[in-house]
């Protein structure tokens, strides 16, 4: 069985009922895509909190492993039920690079400044970004900025953007299967 570990790079305080039913509808149709194909997801978070939470308990309903690489600030929250919990010591900003260097894609799910930089720094390494955009979030910003995908012109296309969540999941087994820069050495 081949595993794919998705990092859902998401905004940890509260966005409204609609963003939360977009991040339930991407994380269902991540599953049902990898499913299909004979993939096992390992789902990674940064936490247990806002979107994090939404897309972690869904995850969880649907069976798949989480791991939660928590921040130093963060280690004494709240945590599911058969979550395995990696208390890091790190800041958050340092945190982001091991949860994302440990994934095969990202998936920005919505955010702010913390979600921003898990998809810069997941970019930088060359592991494949889908990046939900119509939140209504700051992390909408960064598609206006750089609409092609492309943050830097050295690397190129390395980011693939969509309104629709059910696209994101489906995107996002796709590129992780084909793309990972770890794939060969599992």
């Amino acid at each position: 069985m081949r595993y794919l570990q998705v990092c859902i790079a998401a905004y940890s305080g509260e966005a409204g009922e609609d963003v939360a039913r977009k991040v339930v509808q991407l994380v269902d149709a991540l599953v049902e895509s990898c499913s299909r194909r004979g993939v096992k997801l390992v789902g990674f978070l940064g936490g247990y909190r806002g979107l994090m939470r939404v897309a972690a308990a869904r995850l969880i309903e649907h069976g798949v492993p989480v791991v939660l690489v928590i921040p130093r600030d963060y280690e004494l929250v709240d945590e599911p039920d058969g979550a395995i919990i990696v208390r890091t010591g790190m800041d958050s900003k340092a945190r982001s690079a091991v949860l994302v260097r440990s994934c095969d894609v990202v998936i920005v799910a919505g955010g702010a400044s913390g979600t921003m930089l898990e998809a810069l720094a997941a970019y930088g390494i060359g592991v494949p970004v889908v990046y939900l955009t119509g939140t209504g979030l700051p992390s909408d910003k960064l598609s206006e900025a750089y609409p092609n995908g492309v943050f830097d012109e050295r690397i190129g296309r390395g980011v693939y953007y969509t309104r629709d969540p059910g696209e994101a999941g489906e995107l996002a087994c796709n590129l992780g299967l084909k793309s990972s820069p770890w794939r060969g050495s599992r």
